[in-house]
């Protein structure tokens, strides 16, 4: 089961609602004191405040001057297929040892643990819980989660659901006297025949199976790295060798038994005769191993502690994989919340703490708050910008494209203007969003076919990024590629139509006067003349575009005397339509019929990147050795 969307009102400085339709890689942004902290610690009372009454207390985080009111979530998950198709023969059994787990769970307070022989971990808030475990008995087949969802559906009798959904959004209601109220299928009818208690019994069972299935891990900006290193990286790997020892469990008692029973022997010898000495090992396998000595080797090896902030840091931010992969497998998923790693880096570091997240959102959930754009988020419906209004009640700001969102975030948190462009190694900027759906998918099915999947590796580890625009994009050009274009190689792509042309033309006059060089097929792309970039497919695929779907575009076809297609324009609103169209006749024709003019633009924009490469890190050496020679003669 996957978290899709979330929402929460009246919490702490949120009496409003804040809402957003995405999950897994949100970035939340504001400046400080917006609430973004407080907006990361809603989606952790959701999850575990049940269970750990510190989270949450009405008097301290209901908004501040509300008198009425109550604090409320709701979290939409989505079944997989799997899941779906997990269904048990016969949902009316009553699953006893099922509700031996449900007691279990109120009892020691960690939500589902999951039962395997030998030890169990279980990691929450930064702690690990360890927990021994017995054998599972011999039993029937205990209701999935899917089973549990079918039968709190077979109690509803409302028009409005008909059918079992993939989809199933989870309500918390906590009241003024700090009681916790989850509800599925809120404000529908139950059958007449349903008690309320009945109702109540599966609904709580079906939402414990939910919420046992994930675990929180909350970082905040003000942790140590040996909080991190003790209370993260140590149990886990405490745990990974424990279970690597299993095997070898008796011939520890038994080492253990011979050792007591020396001592013992020591003892009756002595005289000491009515007493036994014994040693044994503790109930968790994990607790054997006191200590683990942990060091980084880069030029020298040495312990992690001596090494800079930003490494140590990255180290253990790379542990969180593992971490994740090792509760996956016992069946929880990790929700990494993460408060400005940037705190913990140097900025040269960014890319690198990137990379771990985005292959940690592999196998877990990360939220991360942050003041730096280097951690934002390049789809723009995973940001979320919060701000505080007159009244100090905070709010969010949705944005449809990145480059507002960056524009917006940049000018509230008054971040310098160069720190926006933390490009990997190379960059494409492009007009609109169709352009970089075009661009990205056609380098992916290219990818796919043997003859091209090695080809255009420039254009290929380049950052593509749209503007919302032509004139958007000139005017970005005119602001910053003075600047950018001598650290990082960058490309513009524009249209051939009016628009594009119009646009170019200005810029190479701006930056002729500027003597700052902007050549074509050198610093930037011009497609097909006369056309945008729809006009880079084959015409056969445009004219069967136009004759099935002619209200997608201005006017109609038309063609030349020579029958070939004329520049034409696209409905704003179809473009999406259209782009779907032509790569899905892409992805069941052969390359061939369609990839010639994408290929002679592809090859265009690879070799410029590539020369573009070349002179930057030439003309870096160049400077490193001037700086050197300059040094020896000071020397």
């Amino acid at each position: 089961m996957e978290i899709v969307s979330f929402k929460v009102s009246q919490y702490r400085s949120i009496s409003g609602e804040i809402s957003s339709d995405n999950f897994n890689g949100l970035t939340i942004v504001g400046q400080n004191n917006s609430g973004k902290t407080n907006l990361l610690k809603a989606m952790r009372v959701f999850f575990e405040g049940k269970l750990k009454s510190d989270l949450y207390n009405y008097e301290k985080d209901k908004p501040h001057g509300v008198r009425q009111g109550q604090t409320s979530f709701a979290v939409r998950f989505i079944f997989s297929e799997i899941e779906i198709n997990d269904v048990s023969e016969d949902l009316s059994q009553e699953d006893e040892d099922e509700d031996e787990d449900d007691d279990s769970i109120s009892k020691t307070g960690v939500l589902g643990e999951q039962e395997e022989l030998g030890d169990s971990i279980s990691l929450d808030d930064g702690d690990y819980k360890q927990q021994e475990t017995k054998p599972a008995q011999a039993r029937g087949r205990k209701l999935s989660l899917r089973d549990r969802y079918l039968q709190l559906f077979n109690m509803i009798d409302d028009s409005r659901l008909k059918s079992p959904q993939k989809e199933v959004t989870v309500h918390l209601t906590i009241s003024n006297k700090n009681n916790y109220f989850y509800t599925v299928f809120k404000g529908y009818k139950r059958k007449p025949e349903v008690t309320s208690s009945m109702y109540t019994s599966v609904e709580r069972r079906f939402i414990e199976k939910i919420l046992s299935s994930f675990e929180c891990v909350y970082i905040p900006s003000s942790k140590s790295i040996d909080d991190i290193y003790h209370n993260l990286l140590v149990p886990y790997v405490r745990s990974e060798v424990a279970s690597a020892m299993k095997t070898s469990v008796q011939v520890i008692h038994d080492k253990l038994l011979e050792v007591s029973q020396k001592i013992t022997n020591e003892m009756t010898l002595s005289g000491i005769d009515d007493c036994s000495f014994m040693i044994k090992a503790p109930s968790s396998l994990d607790e054997l191993f006191g200590r683990f000595e942990v060091s980084i080797k880069d030029t020298i090896e040495n312990v992690i502690s001596s090494k800079g902030m930003g490494l140590q840091c990255l180290s253990l931010f790379s542990s969180f994989k593992s971490i994740s992969e090792r509760k996956l497998s016992l069946g929880k998923k990790m929700i990494w919340m993460v408060e400005e790693p940037e705190s913990f880096l140097h900025p040269s570091l960014g890319r690198s703490c990137n990379h771990i997240f985005n292959s940690l959102m592999d196998v877990a959930y990360v939220l991360i708050t942050t003041h730096s754009l280097s951690f934002v988020s390049d789809v723009p419906s995973k940001i979320i910008e919060l701000y505080k209004d007159d009244a100090g009640v905070t709010k969010d700001k949705k944005h449809e494209k990145r480059f507002n969102a960056v524009a917006s975030i940049r000018e509230n948190l008054g971040v310098r203007f160069s720190d926006f462009f933390n490009i990997s190694s190379s960059a494409v900027f492009v007009e609109g969003s169709t352009d970089k759906q075009y661009i990205e998918s056609l380098l992916k099915l290219t990818y796919e076919n043997d003859e091209f999947k090695h080809r255009w590796p420039f254009l290929r580890s380049a950052k593509i990024d749209e503007f919302g625009g032509v004139s958007q994009l000139g005017g970005f050009l005119k602001g910053c590629y003075e600047f950018i274009s001598k650290e990082v190689p960058v490309i513009s792509i524009f249209d051939g139509d009016e628009a594009g042309v119009k646009e170019r033309t200005r810029l190479q006059s701006y930056f002729g006067k500027k003597q700052i060089r902007f050549e074509s097929n050198k610093d930037y792309i011009s497609v097909r003349s006369g056309f945008a970039i729809e006009g880079l497919f084959p015409d056969d695929f445009i004219s069967d575009a136009m004759e099935t779907h002619p209200s997608w575009f201005i006017g109609g076809k038309s063609v030349d005397a020579d029958d070939v297609i004329e520049p034409f324009k696209v409905q704003d609103n179809k473009k999406t339509n259209l782009s779907n169209f032509f790569l899905e006749k892409c992805r069941i024709q052969p390359i061939g019929d369609w990839i010639s003019r994408w290929e002679k633009v592809f090859n265009v924009i690879d070799s410029a990147l590539r020369d573009k490469s070349q002179s930057i890190t030439d003309k870096k050496r160049t400077e490193d050795t001037s700086g050197n020679a300059s040094d020896n003669q000071a020397a």
